[in-house]
């Protein structure tokens, strides 16, 4: 979920939450799936998505 909330699109990210995802999952440092997808992780923010798609990304796993 981690990886895709960094660099996947808005329908793979949907799609992982519907298959059942745990977006809540923290990695080893507590980082979750919503500070990458933010650019609070260790990655910078998702640039495959305009800010738009950020933010609803971001509903669905906060």
């Amino acid at each position: 979920m981690k990886h895709a909330a960094a660099n996947g699109s808005l329908d793979l990210i949907k799609a992982l939450l519907d298959a059942g995802a745990d977006p809540y999952q923290a990695d080893t440092k507590g980082h979750r799936a919503i500070d990458y997808l933010l650019g609070y992780g260790p990655t910078p923010p998702n640039s495959r998505l305009n800010e738009r798609q950020r933010q609803r990304a971001a509903q669905w796993l906060f």
